[in-house]
């Protein structure tokens, strides 16, 4: 799918998913999705917000704070 049908929070989303899989440096990363680290960082709280969830449906809310990329 083209990155310019995506939003800047679902392109966002996509960067934080490859930065925490280790899928690339990180300024390949965000060219790859046209994002800015000033766009991840608007979006932030949205990512921590998916990992939150993410670990509650496993009952694991410590790996959240382990996949977390950071900025």
């Amino acid at each position: 799918m083209p990155t310019q049908l995506l939003s800047t929070l679902h392109r966002s989303l996509i960067a934080f998913s490859a930065l925490a899989l280790g899928l690339g440096p990180r300024a390949q990363v965000l060219a790859q999705h046209q994002v800015t680290e000033a766009d991840l960082h608007h979006h932030q709280a949205d990512w921590e917000r998916l990992l939150v969830l993410r670990a509650a449906g496993r009952g694991n809310t410590q790996r959240a704070s382990r996949e977390f990329p950071g900025t």
